[in-house]
């Protein structure tokens, strides 16, 4: 679809693209954003004990200490090597992804249509609603969501727009 046939509305609007690997890995990290914080917070807390129980037993200290350690390098590396090679593996294996999606919604129902077929929802069957500087997340469940790159949209207008909506999401 054609940027220049883009209908947006306050409550209307309709977008359209092809989820890139980098779409994809995007809306993975966002998704597990909670996740990765919770684990350098774990991390974090972890190494402090252990130069806390250094004070007492150093044998124990370093031990502890080494895990805060371990936990940090682990998430780490899920966050920057795991992550992005299973987003690509995941994007590559899901062949509707290279196919156009387009979006359109209005203030009662959310419509999806690709070259595979049609899915509309009410606004109301979503269950959450995830943001950041690339995009949105709308659940359908707790891990089951659909991806609103926010490239797609023609504008901050736009974005405002859906944002306004998508927010409303929990409420009804």
């Amino acid at each position: 679809m054609n940027p220049s046939n883009l209908h947006i509305g306050r409550t209307s609007g309709v977008i359209s693209g092809i989820i890139s690997v980098n779409d994809y890995l995007c809306a993975q990290r966002l998704n597990r954003k909670s996740t990765h914080k919770r684990s350098l917070v774990f991390a974090e807390v972890l190494a402090s004990c252990g130069f806390a129980v250094m004070l007492v037993d150093v044998k124990w200290g370093v031990v502890v200490l080494g895990a805060g350690v371990g936990a940090f390098l682990g998430e780490y590396l899920c966050a920057n090597l795991v992550l992005p090679r299973k987003a690509k593996k995941l994007h590559a294996q899901r062949k509707e992804l290279a196919n156009e999606v387009i979006y359109s919604w209005d203030a009662e129902h959310l419509e999806a249509k690709s070259s595979i077929g049609v899915s509309k929802m009410p606004w109301s069957h979503f269950v959450k609603m995830k943001e950041d500087e690339n995009g949105f997340l709308l659940y359908v469940s707790d891990n089951l969501f659909q991806m609103f790159p926010k490239a797609w949209f023609p504008g901050e207008d736009a974005i405002d727009g859906f944002r306004k909506l998508a927010a409303r999401i929990g409420e009804m």
